[in-house]
């Protein structure tokens, strides 16, 4: 754009004179026409009006152009141009252009920008653009921008864009975008409306609408569909399905959960810990003689998931789902408090009648080697049998003597209690 705008004849002159010249007023119509002449590249002016453009060595006060402000040097104080500002050496001060700003530089103040600021050197200040902020440099402040933000080196600061942030290395404080953020190593927060990603570690919060992924989490990760934690998270992990991560301090709370490590709890339909709780059982209760159990998770907390057959005659089947947790000494004893529900089944009649049965089992157990163990313990069991179906519901009088019963024309809700004795393999 300087070649376009400025003759070569005045551009070569620029560059070969070493004169500097000093004026306290400049009006120009174009860089090659106004009161400093050709010599307007070697001259530093207070106060410049340019009705196009200009062309100027340094500005050290106020500078404003209908169109085009060219400075081959410094600019202190203030420049403004209604389409674009191009500066070869820092700004100090306030840069305003109506398309563009370009520093070759380092700029410390404010640059604002219709379309897009860029600066090959470090801001110390705030740059503001409608659409795009470009800084290949250090920043220390802000980036604001309706579209997009980019800095390839720490920003010690914020960056808050309309569709993404993306710096190729730390940010000491924030990132908001609409869309994504991008970072190394982050220090405080990152919140995006579909995705966060650090290379590094979060020293704070990720919170998205989708998704995040970072490294080390210190604090916690919130998104709306999935979490990932490639090493560590220190806090909690929360979404609607799906939280990772290799070690965890903490809770995680999602729909499915999977760690290599956890030290605190995995909270969700299904959560699979490499090194956490995994046990099979077979048990007998008052109703099913014969159940096969498997529990995963950890100790604080488990899922549970069942299935059982009343032998010898098979004629009835179960199966369930539910969540437990368990109390173990350094010994060999334990306490498991298992809460699931069931539904039971006559095998000719499967689903024809809904007989729901919720249970809450209190088991003492100890081990007996290693892995394997017998516990036992009282139960207290509710189950809802549907009658309005048209078809005999035999596990209606499955039930030992309720202590509580109710019927009406649709369904019969019984209570009682009963006991459970189980065998871990």
């Amino acid at each position: 754009m300087v070649k376009l705008a400025v003759p070569k004849k005045q551009f070569k002159l620029s560059e070969n004179l070493k004169l500097l010249e000093k004026q306290h007023f400049q009006v120009s119509i174009l860089p090659f026409l106004g009161t400093n002449r050709l010599m307007s590249g070697n001259v530093e002016n207070n106060v410049s009006l340019n009705i196009l453009g200009g062309y100027s060595q340094a500005i050290n006060g106020f500078e404003i152009g209908g169109l085009l402000n060219i400075v081959r040097n410094n600019v202190k104080w203030a420049q403004i141009a209604g389409l674009s500002n191009i500066t070869g050496g820092s700004t100090s001060g306030i840069q305003i252009a109506g398309l563009l700003n370009n520093n070759r530089k380092s700029v410390k103040g404010l640059q604002i920008a219709g379309i897009t600021n860029i600066v090959y050197d470090t801001i110390l200040g705030v740059q503001i653009a409608g659409m795009l902020n470009v800084l290949h440099g250090k920043m220390n402040g802000a980036q604001i921008s309706g579209f997009a933000n980019y800095t390839d080196k720490n920003v010690d600061g914020v960056q808050l864009g309309g569709f993404v942030n993306y710096a190729l290395k730390d940010v000491k404080f924030a990132q908001i975008a609409g869309f994504t953020n991008f970072g190394r190593n982050v220090g405080g927060v990152q919140i995006a409306g579909f995705s966060n990603v650090s290379a590094g570690k979060v020293g704070g919060l990720q919170i998205s609408g989708f998704a995040n992924f970072a490294d080390t989490v210190k604090s916690a990760q919130l998104a709306g569909f999935m979490n990932v934690s490639r090493e560590e998270i220190t806090g909690v992990q929360i979404s609607s399905f799906l939280n990772i991560a290799k070690k965890v301090k903490g809770v995680q709370l999602a729909f499915l959960n999977f760690g290599d490590t956890v030290t605190g709890a995995s909270i969700g339909f299904l959560s699979i810990v490499r090194k956490g709780y995994h046990q099979g059982e077979i048990s007998a209760n008052e109703l099913i003689n014969a159940n096969f159990t498997f529990k995963t998770g950890t100790k604080r907390f488990y899922n549970i998931f069942t299935y059982g057959r009343a032998l010898p005659n098979k004629q009835i089947s179960s199966f369930g789902y539910g969540l437990g947790t368990e109390i173990s000494s350094k010994k060999r004893f334990f306490f498991n408090t298992d809460i699931t529900v069931n539904q039971l089944n006559e095998n000719s009649k499967v689903f024809r009648n809904l007989n729901l049965l919720s249970k809450i089992d209190l088991n003492f157990g100890f081990r007996i080697f290693n892995k394997s163990a017998i516990s036992f313990g009282p139960s207290a069991n509710f189950m809802i049998s549907q009658t309005n179906t048209g078809i005999e519901n035999l596990i209606i009088d499955l039930a030992p003597t309720p202590l509580y019963k109710y019927e009406d024309l649709n369904f019969i809700a019984q209570f009682w209690l009963g006991g459970r004795i189980t065998i871990r393999i």
